[in-house]
């Protein structure tokens, strides 16, 4: 079987880590959600070999999930695996199947995923979010093909001499206004440059640490990172909280920080077992869903 090279490389702890260690760790992160943990080994390693179950989870409630861990950081989990599960998830009569990766999908293995309702990716970002701090979650991008498709989606020269001019603009409004505190009219103007070109008042910027520290405060908030300059990742508990309201909360809890208008808060459920809910809810704090900031580039974050 041939596997597809992997479009992003993680450098870090989980990367690192032996499969064990990271089949261990998803393990008590399943218990310290209020699962009862099988490691399989004894009974379901010999019964299903094949089937690719290394944990078994259950609830008081009667639900009963398989897991399957595959700790691949230089491939892509390839289709057949994720039908592999699936075939194991009806086999054993189970509730719904997690398939978790230190790594990726390949598009075909999430097009098989999205046929079996109650079978749940989660690949390295989440993973990420489940087990290590958010300090270390920075992903290096090191495959050749990736970096040549990122060149090519760069801003033209046009575009790049645009972008310069407006920031000088606001630059020396801004500044102008610092130097003359008796001209409040021009500190109005300043501002309404940088909501007319939906610029980030850079004057303004908004303390990550602070941000985390705030949404963590939040109810329902699990974790929250930063993924870049502009990303901000909050991972919730339950799918009632995977909602535009609570990125409405978010927002203005920052609000006291800084300027919003720099930030895209994304959601994710870190409790999901079915694919459906494992999409992540986006939107700018200023801006209507869909819409991004001057200059903020559109990232896919989580599984598809």
């Amino acid at each position: 079987m041939l596997f597809g090279s992997r479009r992003e490389a993680w450098h870090d702890a989980l990367a690192r880590m032996t499969p064990a260690r990271f089949e261990g760790l998803l393990a008590e992160h399943f218990r310290a959600e209020g699962w009862s943990v099988e490691r399989a080994g004894a009974p379901l390693a010999a019964r299903m070999h094949d089937g690719g179950i290394d944990l078994a989870l259950r609830r008081d409630d009667g639900r009963f999930v398989i897991a399957h861990c595959k700790r691949w950081n230089a491939y892509q989990v390839p289709p057949a695996d994720v039908e592999r599960l699936a075939e194991a998830m009806r086999s054993e009569r189970a509730t719904g199947a997690i398939f978790v990766t230190c790594g990726e999908f390949s598009h075909a293995a999430m097009r098989v995923a999205r046929r079996h309702r109650d079978l749940a990716l989660v690949d390295g970002t989440v993973a990420r979010s489940w087990l290590l701090p958010p300090a270390s979650t920075a992903v290096a991008r090191t495959n050749p093909a990736r970096a040549a498709a990122d060149r090519r989606r760069a801003p033209s020269r046009r575009r790049r001499a645009m972008r310069w001019i407006v920031v000088a603009l606001v630059a020396v409004l801004v500044a102008t206004a610092a130097l003359v505190p008796f001209v409040p009219a021009l500190a109005e103007r300043a501002a309404a440059v940088l909501r007319w070109a939906r610029i980030a008042d850079p004057m303004r910027q908004i303390d990550h640490e602070r941000a985390r520290e705030t949404a963590m405060k939040l109810a329902g908030v699990r974790s929250a990172f930063w993924l870049d300059g502009d990303d901000f990742v909050v991972m919730v508990a339950g799918r009632g909280r995977r909602t535009m309201a609570t990125i409405d909360a978010v927002c203005r809890a920052l609000e006291p920080l800084g300027d919003t208008l720099g930030v895209v808060v994304n959601v994710q459920d870190v409790t999901a077992t079915r694919v459906e809910e494992t999409k992540t809810l986006s939107r700018n704090c200023r801006l209507p869903e869909g819409e991004r900031a001057t200059f903020q580039r559109k990232r896919t974050i989580g599984a598809e």
